[in-house]
């Protein structure tokens, strides 16, 4: 809102709830994180942080693919590869295994990322 403040709705009538609309629910939590995280989000699209940079804009750019969903994987592939690997002499530092082992320590490895089931 133009105010700074966070305007949050959330559907509470089960006769028209979509089972995509479970989702749109905010915790206090998280609009916590998003005060702490978001003004460093900006500064660091602000910088000359280029790692960060060309992680977020092949993100945004697979988001806004709509014609081809492997163009969509490639783009977030990279994206996700800009922010895990390293480039390095002899590449010890690059690669799928070394992204995924750094994903799995960020979200920690008991993270579902889908539903049990």
């Amino acid at each position: 809102m133009p105010d700074g403040k966070f305007a949050h709705f959330h559907f509470d009538n089960p006769v028209t709830f979509l089972p995509n609309q479970k989702f749109f629910g905010v915790r206090t939590k998280d609009l916590h994180d998003l005060r702490t995280y978001a003004p460093l989000f900006h500064a660091a699209l602000a910088g000359t942080f280029w790692k960060f940079r060309m992680a977020i804009d092949m993100y945004q750019s697979g988001f806004f693919q709509q014609s081809h969903w492997k163009a969509r994987f490639f783009l977030w592939t990279a994206a996700l590869e800009s922010l895990f690997t390293s480039q390095s002499p002899g590449g010890q530092h690059s690669g799928t295994m070394v992204a995924k082992e750094r994903v799995k320590f960020f979200l920690g490895p008991s993270t579902l990322i889908y539903p049990p089931g």
